[in-house]
């Protein structure tokens, strides 16, 4: 036992030497950038624990399981300022909420400079497709994504009506109570699967039971992911049976939709083929590997995006119920017919943009973004005590961004940043320039009309006919559900007052 013994503590006292002069050597090369650049050191989280940083490790992961992630977030942004170290995601990393940091990352150059992949935590669920890679892989995907979204019918409310007026159905005339968020997530789920494959997996019909496991799967597989990319350099901890059981069954559920679709003859006409993404993509696609990646990577946000920002409108209108007044009442006033509603027409609506921009502000889909560095570089604000100079940073370091707390910043929308407000965009329109909840330059959403149509289109079908909206929650507060998207944890429960019935 003596001698085992001994050659454990060689090995460990070995790492241990090994890490720390990693660690200093580090240091001095981080030490002659900031000289040579003329850089100034971020702020920097202080532990207990120098080494390993056990208490903010701790801190981070109560938050997690307590589903306050972002009031931590908040809370060291406030003492420390707009960007500042955090060592919980590895060491050197740095958190921001500097919009001047946000755009030079999301700049041509910054695409040079930083490294978006994310296949270590995703490529179990989402294989390699356009929203883990980089480089000519990720530019391949993002040619494809953008010529496919140039080429659908944006504008068709057709399809998605069919599947709005499903959802309709299912809410209760009585007044009683009703969770949105289930709903808005199979209505969203139906209309996005037949956008990709051509038929929808129809989860609003009943008795439809294996789309609804599809859900299940697929929820399971985004939150354990969610996990992974949370947990950081960490996440090789996380070994989870059932995320990989979920993960395969979703490909494997999504390889079934694609067999489906190329199988119908009568769907191979170039007016169908025009529409419906798989057509287009299963031409290009070199593997059956591929193609899933590539349609999977289309599928799953468009199914998770739409529908959670109309639970969060919801979520705000039901505590502000003024909004939904106000909102209802310019619905009405135009006449709107869903079925020649386009999204020009949409955005004509002034109060209903300003309801979707504030959503997206108070309560982002996306809470933060990640990426890393792929050469020694800078970002132009953090640095000295007022947070003004450039920081440097080296190589493979992280740099997250976070949206939610840069959302709430009170130097930028006023000492009433918390306060859901739509009428600040009227009040202040230049806000809009330094808006950009769709990502921003090379990085941004190829999706987000789509998106937006979709969300306008429910709005106005809801509000020709829901008179009010009651907050039915007991809990006042949004608590954070964070997995790939963020959402409300506990749902969007209300009571909804109808005027008519909608057939």
């Amino acid at each position: 036992m003596i001698p085992v013994l001994k050659v454990l503590c060689i090995v460990t006292l070995c790492f241990i030497v090994q890490y720390c002069i990693r660690q200093l050597v580090n240091k001095l090369r981080y030490e002659v950038g900031v000289y040579h650049r003329g850089c100034e050191r971020p702020p920097n989280l202080r532990p207990w624990d120098p080494i390993f940083n056990l208490d903010i490790i701790l801190s981070n992961l109560k938050a997690r399981v307590e589903h306050r992630v972002l009031q931590l977030d908040q809370k060291n942004f406030n003492k420390y300022g707009h960007t500042l170290q955090n060592p919980f995601f590895g060491p050197g990393t740095i958190q921001t909420t500097s919009v001047e940091n946000y755009q030079a990352m999301m700049s041509v150059q910054g695409n040079n400079d930083f490294l978006a992949a994310r296949s270590w935590a995703m490529k179990p669920m989402a294989g390699l497709g356009l929203i883990d890679t980089d480089g000519t892989v990720w530019a391949y995907h993002r040619r494809m994504a953008k010529t496919m979204f140039s080429r659908a019918q944006i504008n068709d409310p057709t399809n998605f009506g069919v599947h709005f007026r499903r959802m309709m159905q299912l809410l209760p005339r009585d007044g009683s109570t009703v969770d949105l968020r289930p709903l808005f997530d199979k209505m969203n789920m139906d209309a996005q699967s037949e956008f990709c494959f051509g038929e929808s997996v129809e989860t609003l019909l009943p008795h439809n039971e294996a789309p609804r496991r599809l859900m299940k799967e697929l929820s399971n597989a985004m939150s354990g992911t969610g996990k992974r990319l949370f947990a950081g350099r960490w996440s090789w901890l996380i070994q989870d049976k059932s995320y990989r059981e979920s993960c395969k069954f979703v490909r494997a559920y999504i390889s079934e939709l694609i067999d489906k679709a190329l199988a119908r003859t009568s769907a191979t006409d170039d007016e169908k083929a025009y529409r419906v993404l798989v057509y287009e993509y299963s031409k290009e696609a070199k593997t059956r590997e591929q193609l899933i990646d590539m349609l999977f990577c289309i599928f799953m946000p468009g199914k998770d995006t739409p529908g959670t920002l109309l639970g969060h409108v919801f979520f705000a209108c039901a505590r502000n119920p003024h909004v939904w007044t106000k909102l209802r009442a310019e619905v009405l006033s135009c006449d709107i017919d869903l079925c020649t509603l386009t999204l020009a027409k949409l955005q004509s609506l002034k109060y209903m943009q300003n309801v979707i921009y504030e959503t997206l502000r108070l309560y982002p889909v996306l809470d933060q973004t990640a990426r890393t560095t792929r050469i020694n570089t800078t970002l132009p604000r953090g640095g000295g005590l007022d947070g003004n100079s450039p920081i440097y940073l080296l190589r493979d370091t992280m740099v997250v961004v976070n949206f939610w707390c840069m959302n709430r910043r009170e130097d930028i929308y006023g000492p009433d940043a918390h306060v859901f407000r739509p009428e600040r965009w009227d009040d202040n329109p230049e806000l809009l320039v330094d808006f950009h909840p769709f990502g921003k330059g090379p990085r941004s959403c190829p999706g987000q009309n789509l998106a937006l149509f979709w969300l306008g289109y429910s709005l106005c079908g809801m509000a020709q006919c829901i008179k009010s909206v009651e907050n039915r929650d007991p809990v006042q507060e949004f608590v954070e559900d964070i997995a790939l998207t963020h959402g409300s944890l506990n749902g969007v429960k209300v009571g909804l007052k109808f005027d008519w019935n909608p057939k």
